[in-house]
């Protein structure tokens, strides 16, 4: 049995510079709450390995509370009210003094017969919110497991580097990447050791006179090193520093792996490796101005959006991507093709595209587009809307006489 998530709360009033150490040999997120309590992640582990882990911290602090919960509010809470160890318990057994501070709630319960946060949560639901609102629903999903408590990871880990000074200076790209693949294989260890990955790098180049100083990110988090090998050489042979090398230093700054999902059921997607060395090249190619993220702007102008050049985005950003099942709206693509249309009675009745005619079904406007009238360029112009008979939508630029283009259409 595996644990999706864990984390393992230790508490004690001596010692304290000791539970920091402790904590980074197990994990890099590590939160410091308060000054006797440390709280860390250690998820992915098997639950007989987590027992010993657990045994193993307790022994090495013996006069500390340790327990491990699967979230982290609960793990605080019993590291607070418990003592020793406390493995994956219940917040039901807590009296209600442990999550109530509140004296006068606290005697209020106790007058009514309950004495732990099990009893509370067994009174009726309906009542309880209506009796105290807001703050008994907040505190039964506290009992229940179900509040969320996002880590502060204020304990900064800086071992995930590297360095190599060069008794013969390097001349180009060659030799360097041999001598980096034997760094990055270093801290790729040390990443695998805590079940860790990597996302972002930063290189730094030392020559006589400088040091040059490069951010390579990758569009997933990964450990692979021919990948992070190749991104690496795309990256720095678009500006090698002009002197030779004398030194280089290396650091990666971890992140949790990539989920990866694999059955009958799922279809098929390109792996993201080969997606991301291919846009590295690409974007080499035709420049890093010239490919990117399509952002959408608030303008009337002919193809308004801009290029958001930083690849990585497209994971930072995945939740504005996917769109919102609940709300179905129309969505506009850009594709330019020449047409022309026919007037019937100041309607437009037939759209000729393609050396193909199409009956008009429906349409509006013109509309008089106009944008950025105060500079040299402005634009203005004649807009329809019209549909065809296949069903299509279209948006229609047109002069007086009835030629022009389409602009794009509406999914």
């Amino acid at each position: 049995m595996v644990n999706k998530r864990v984390y393992i709360s230790i508490r004690s009033e001596r010692g304290f510079a000791s539970l920091i150490d402790l904590a980074k040999g197990f994990s890099p997120n590590i939160e410091v709450v308060d000054d006797m309590t440390i709280v860390f992640d250690l998820s992915g582990k098997e639950t007989a390995d987590l027992k010993n882990v657990v045994q193993n911290i307790f022994h090495q602090v013996p006069h500390a509370n340790v327990s491990a919960t699967a979230d982290m509010f609960s793990s605080l809470l019993l590291v607070r009210f418990v003592k020793g160890i406390s493995f994956f318990e219940d917040l039901r057994k807590l009296p209600v003094e442990s999550l109530f501070e509140n004296k006068k709630f606290a005697e209020l319960m106790h007058d009514w017969g309950i004495f732990d946060l099990g009893s509370f949560a067994d009174l009726p639901h309906d009542e309880l919110v209506v009796r105290f609102g807001e703050i008994a629903v907040e505190n039964l999903r506290k009992i229940t497991g179900e509040f969320f408590r996002a880590g502060n990871w204020n304990v900064k880990e800086n071992e995930y580097r590297w360095e190599q000074n060069f008794e013969k200076e390097i001349t180009n790209l060659e030799p360097l990447m041999f001598v980096l693949s034997s760094g990055i294989r270093r801290i790729f260890d040390r990443l695998n050791n805590f079940g860790l990955s990597t996302q972002k790098a930063e290189i730094t180049l030392f020559s006589r006179k400088a040091e040059k100083c490069y951010e390579i990110k990758t569009v997933f988090p990964t450990r692979n090193e021919k990948l992070w090998l190749k991104q690496i050489m795309l990256g720095l042979e678009k500006d090698l520093p002009e002197d030779d090398i004398s030194r280089v230093e290396l650091q990666f700054e971890p992140a949790k792996p990539r989920s990866i999902q694999s059955d009958l059921f799922s279809g098929f997607q390109a792996e993201p490796a080969n997606l991301g060395l291919v846009a590295s090249k690409i974007q080499k190619l035709v420049g890093d101005e010239n490919m990117g993220i399509p952002q959408l702007l608030d303008s009337r102008r002919p193809k308004p959006f801009t290029l958001l050049t930083d690849l990585s985005l497209l994971t930072e950003r995945s939740t504005e991507i996917v769109p919102d099942k609940t709300e179905i709206a129309p969505v506009f693509y850009y594709r330019r093709i020449p047409v022309s249309v026919k007037f019937f009675k100041g309607q437009p009745s037939t759209l000729f595209m393609q050396g193909r005619s199409f009956r008009v079904k429906n349409f509006g406007g013109p509309w008089r587009a106009s944008s950025n009238w105060f500079e040299q360029d402005s634009v203005k112009r004649d807009e329809w809307d019209i549909e065809i008979e296949t069903g299509a939508v279209y948006r229609v630029v047109l002069s007086q006489n009835g030629e022009g283009f389409i602009e794009g259409g509406y999914d």
